[in-house]
């Protein structure tokens, strides 16, 4: 260690020594509001700022059928942030609207995985799956049909032909 200067361990200076030299070797600090990065690099600390406002823009769109826009804006949040439900609902609404069944359901199943407690995403999972399945009411696995009443002295086809024997 040279004689009349205090170093930190790391070949400095220590900035209280009182025979530390008077230059400031440290950049200037950079303007509120920036970061001092060069804004290639620069990642967005106010994720409200980024994926929220594409995913608010998205839904916008949605709303006002210009599916293009919203699946460009839901792709664009996805690139920033892969885990968002709100992007993969949005995505299987498009996809739904298209009539891609299959890859609306693969959508709502990632919007439910990323957030299990959106219950509307269920809905439209299990409306996706038992259209894809062909059944209006999947528990019953084939459509229901509503009987017709049975009129007094009225019998149906069957009935006829089973009495005629």
């Amino acid at each position: 260690m040279p004689q009349g200067r205090d170093y930190n361990g790391f070949g400095t200076t220590a900035r209280n020594s009182p025979t530390a030299p008077e230059t400031n070797n440290r950049p200037p600090t950079p303007a509120s509001g920036s970061t001092g990065r060069p804004a290639e690099t620069r990642r967005a600390t106010n994720p409200f700022g980024t994926v929220d406002r594409m995913v608010a823009e998205a839904q916008l769109a949605f709303i006002n059928h210009r599916y293009r826009e919203a699946e460009a804006l839901c792709h664009q949040a996805l690139m920033i942030d892969r885990r968002n439900a709100i992007a993969h609902e949005i995505m299987g609404d498009i996809y739904l609207k298209r009539g891609q069944q299959n890859a609306a359901a693969t959508s709502y199943s990632y919007a439910i995985q990323f957030n299990p407690r959106n219950y509307s995403v269920q809905v439209k999972l299990e409306r996706c799956s038992a259209a894809q399945r062909g059944s209006l009411f999947p528990m019953w696995g084939r459509r229901w049909r509503v009987p017709r009443p049975c009129l007094p002295g009225s019998a149906s086809p069957t009935v006829r032909a089973a009495r005629r024997t």
